[in-house]
């Protein structure tokens, strides 16, 4: 049954393909590419699980990206948010995978190289990612494909940055370099299905209220400027005072 986890396991079988970042109730984000042959069942039951069972589809996917979106299908339909906030990351700063192996000695970790890269582009869509500096040395990254990256130093819940997507080459390195996937990006790519682009606290669809991670992530996004904005696309910007403190 589902908790308020935001670390989630993707299962075909028993077979563990990867792992997601459950960012609403019941919508994750994973790595297309670690799908394969279910991507060909879109929107259909196929056999995808998570780890504790519950039914998972496909709702859509982006290749360019590296992003899937994943609709989880729960028994119950009372859904606590997953405990998870939400920033941008910046350059330099350090990040972790959510997902360990069982050997501890063998996680992820480094620092974002650059927090606005572009990861593919194409005539018609240019994605943007996070390109990250690895500074531990696992054998291989395909086991944490689709993993969060969060935040190494917060107190609270965890701050996710984005999850782990396909290594690609990269001009500014010697050779492939890893990358991190956005929410926001994801939101842009799937908004179709998330009805309006989701902010903190609104609503998704018709009635039906889905909000961003840990009660609304009210770190998603931050600060004075973010505010403005959100007031400003509500049409309240000239109607609702903000007295701002730091």
């Amino acid at each position: 049954m589902l908790q308020n986890e935001y670390l989630i396991d993707v299962f075909l079988g028993d077979e563990r393909l990867g792992s997601g970042l459950r960012f609403m109730r019941k919508f994750a984000l994973t790595a297309a590419h670690r799908l394969g042959d279910s991507l060909r069942g879109s929107r259909r039951r196929n056999g995808l699980r998570l780890g504790d069972g519950t039914p998972v589809v496909v709702a859509d996917y982006n290749l360019t990206s590296d992003l899937a979106l994943l609709r989880l299908l729960p028994d119950d339909s009372d859904v606590p948010l997953p405990r998870v906030r939400f920033d941008t990351a910046k350059r330099e700063e350090p990040w972790r995978t959510a997902y360990q192996l069982a050997d501890r000695s063998k996680s992820l970790y480094g620092h974002v190289a650059d927090a606005d890269a572009v990861y593919r582009r194409t005539e018609s869509l240019v994605v943007k990612a996070l390109r990250l500096q690895v500074d531990s040395s696992p054998e291989g990254h395909s086991d944490y494909a689709g993993s969060p990256i969060e935040r190494t130093r917060q107190s609270g819940p965890p701050v996710a940055l984005g999850l782990l997507v396909e290594p690609r080459p990269h001009r500014d390195t010697e050779g492939i370099a890893s990358f991190a996937g956005t929410v926001s990006e994801a939101v842009r790519l799937f908004k179709h299905h998330l009805g309006a682009a989701p902010t903190p606290g609104g609503q998704e669809g018709g009635s039906a209220a889905h909000d961003f991670g840990d009660e609304g992530a009210k770190e998603y996004p931050t600060g004075k400027n973010a505010i403005e904005r959100h007031l400003d696309k509500a049409g309240l910007i000239n109607i609702v005072r903000v007295d701002w403190t730091q």
